[in-house]
């Protein structure tokens, strides 16, 4: 039987065209009921993205689906329950 290939670590990087690295994949620490306004100045911390949180949104990706989180919806349930169904979904920020 083939191997499977390692699960991604909490941090990924890809190589840059300059020879550097560029982080896509980092984790953070939050609880599963925690909605998306503690959420997103977490994020943004971990990213080292400046500004006010609430300049920014949440968008939950999954295949060619996208929607822009609200405030009081809890991203990492979401991403769980989505996970269960089957998909691969990723948050992703935008200003």
């Amino acid at each position: 039987m083939k191997e499977k290939p390692p699960l991604p670590t909490s941090l990924e990087s890809l190589s840059a065209k300059n020879g550097g690295t560029v982080e896509v994949f980092k984790s953070f620490s939050v609880s599963i009921n925690d909605p998306c306004h503690k959420v997103l100045p977490v994020a943004l911390k971990r990213y080292k993205m400046n500004g006010p949180w609430e300049e920014y949104d949440m968008y939950v990706v999954s295949g060619d689906n996208e929607r822009r989180m609200e405030l009081h919806e809890k991203p990492v349930a979401i991403l769980r329950q989505l996970h269960k169904e089957g998909q691969k979904p990723l948050l992703m920020l935008r200003r």
